[in-house]
Order: structure tokens, then sequence, then C-alpha cells
């Protein structure tokens, strides 16, 4: 390694005293923090269906997708799912879901 003369003069105490935690909307934070609460149906959605958007985050996360793509995939799996009154989505067929979305809400 090269050694650099200003390193040992340098005030490393000054930056390290200076340095903050990040706030909970940085990217870093995201995937903990909590910017809102869930409405009720949203989270009966996530508390029913937890081990498949688990497995969805698992998919994601493996695949390298941004954080804000993750949130976007979850939410849209979490509202479709909240459409279909909660059904599982590998019980739907393609005609109760073309029904389903003719039909509106």
């Amino acid at each position: 390694m090269v050694h650099l003369s200003w390193v040992d003069a340098f005030d490393w105490e000054h930056w390290y005293a200076s340095a903050r935690e990040p706030s909970a909307p940085h990217s870093t934070l995201a995937r903990e923090a909590r910017t809102h609460a869930p409405s009720d149906d949203v989270s009966t959605v996530r508390k029913q269906h937890h081990a498949l958007l688990d497995r969805m985050v698992a998919k994601i996360r493996r695949r390298g997708y941004s954080i804000r793509t993750e949130q976007s995939y979850i939410s849209w799996a979490v509202r479709f799912i909240g459409f279909h009154h909660g059904r599982d989505p590998a019980e739907l067929d393609m005609s109760a879901i073309r029904k389903r979305s003719l039909d509106g809400a």
C-alpha cells in the first residue's frame, strides 16, 4: 500500500465526530423504514400472503433490482391480491382475472 504523508496529519477525529446517522427516508435505510401506516386492507393482504411476498422479495433481491423497483413490485402485488378479494394469485385462472378486470372493483 502507498503511504501518504498527509494521512497522519489529517484531523480524522473531527470527521468522525461530525458524522451523523442517515435519516429514515435515506435509500440505504428504505427497506427498514416505514413512511406511512398501511391501510387495513393492505395490512390484511400483507399478513395473509406474507410467505408469497417474502418469496417475491427474496427473488427480487437475488436479481439485484433496486429498492424502488422492489417496493413497486410488492405494492402492485398487494393491490392485485386486494383487488381479487384476497385470493391467492395461484388460485386465479385467466377467466377469473378477465371477468374481475372487466367488472371493475
